[in-house]
């Protein structure tokens, strides 16, 4: 019997993240839709963290079940904590398909900016600089976040990029 997390939970995750990354998604269509931009983009951006997620695990199963078996508990561990690091996710997702994106995109991703753009569609709030709070910089609101990034990103994505917004 397989130490860790069972087949069956990943499995679960693995499917259940597919679900939700296309719940997201249709989500954010709704609000770009109604006007409400900065909450699409961070939608969008939640689904394809959902999307990687889903992929990532089906990978572990399958490049478990295909080579060697499950790796130990301890690898295990260090693995799912993976499924919790957003800037990674957004990689992992951009990176799988990255002739289908700009290089500039590839670099806007790699370099975390997503997420920094992802958390300032939805709080409030001042620049962080070298792990600090840069009390100089201009107070962010989610209103930044317009139309055309909502769109930008929402058209990136792989899971449906023919939908029509309007």
């Amino acid at each position: 019997m397989k130490e860790g997390v069972s087949q069956y939970k990943l499995v679960r995750i693995a499917v259940e993240s597919l679900i939700n990354s296309l719940r997201l998604h249709f989500d954010s269509i709704l609000l770009f839709k109604n006007k409400s931009f900065p909450s699409a983009f961070q939608l969008s951006v939640l689904s394809l963290e959902e999307f990687a997620k889903a992929k990532w695990v089906e990978h572990y199963i399958w490049s478990s079940l295909t080579n060697e078996g499950y790796p130990d508990v301890e690898f295990e561990q260090e693995w799912l904590k993976l499924l919790y690091r957003h800037p990674e996710k957004q990689w992992a997702f951009m990176a799988r398909e990255i002739w289908d994106y700009s290089p500039k995109f590839a670099d806007f991703v790699k370099k975390r900016k997503l997420e920094e753009k992802k958390q300032n569609a939805i709080y409030v709030g001042l620049s962080r600089l070298k792990g600090k709070i840069d009390a100089s910089s201009r107070v962010s609101t989610p209103n930044r976040i317009k139309e055309k990034d909502a769109r930008q990103l929402i058209c990136k994505r792989l899971i449906n990029p023919v939908l029509p917004l309007a």
